[in-house]
């Protein structure tokens, strides 16, 4: 029991930061896609609505 258990904790540190990376490049998607749709509703804004 006290080997599987040391054995899932290190194992689940390995995954890990693929799962936090993989979640950083989501939330960059994301806020680069608001950041587009906020730049093109100003745009629109400024440019009289096109």
């Amino acid at each position: 029991m006290a080997n599987q258990s040391s054995g899932a904790k290190k194992s689940k540190p390995a995954n890990k930061p693929d799962q936090r990376q993989a979640a950083k490049l989501e939330f960059r998607d994301r806020v680069l896609a608001q950041l587009g749709l906020v730049a093109t509703v100003t745009a629109r804004a400024m440019f009289g609505g096109y």
